[in-house]
């Protein structure tokens, strides 16, 4: 495992050390981001990420970075759920009209209390 001259692991190594062993364990992708060259994904093992490596292009430390969960792995109506919501921050639908009847009103729940009450 190749370290850098403070210790940490560097980004390849990082790569290199998820070996045949860990193939059937779940992995994630982890991201940090150098200063001077941008982000860099790294994927490991779940819950392994250090909170820092070195940068493979400048050597310099790059903390790692928190972003949202891949959420399209998630059941088609959540997508659409989210896709819809998105949509509407910045062109919200607007309704003109209220949303036709289909002509038959919905009387009182049938309770059999009322059949015993008088009729007009």
């Amino acid at each position: 495992m190749r370290t850098s001259a403070n210790g940490r692991l560097t980004c390849a190594a990082a790569v290199a050390t998820i070996g045949a062993h860990d193939a059937e364990a779940a992995m994630a992708t982890y991201r940090y981001r150098c200063e001077t060259d941008g982000p860099h994904e790294v994927a490991r093992p779940i819950g392994t990420a250090e909170e820092t490596l070195d940068c493979p292009e400048c050597g310099a430390a790059m903390p790692r970075v928190f972003a949202a969960p891949m959420l399209a792995l998630g059941s088609a109506s959540a997508r659409s759920l989210i896709e819809r919501t998105e949509r509407s921050r910045e062109r919200p639908d607007v309704v003109s009209a209220p949303p036709p009847t289909s002509g038959r009103r919905a009387g009182p729940a049938a309770d059999p209390a009322w059949s015993q009450l008088p009729r007009p």
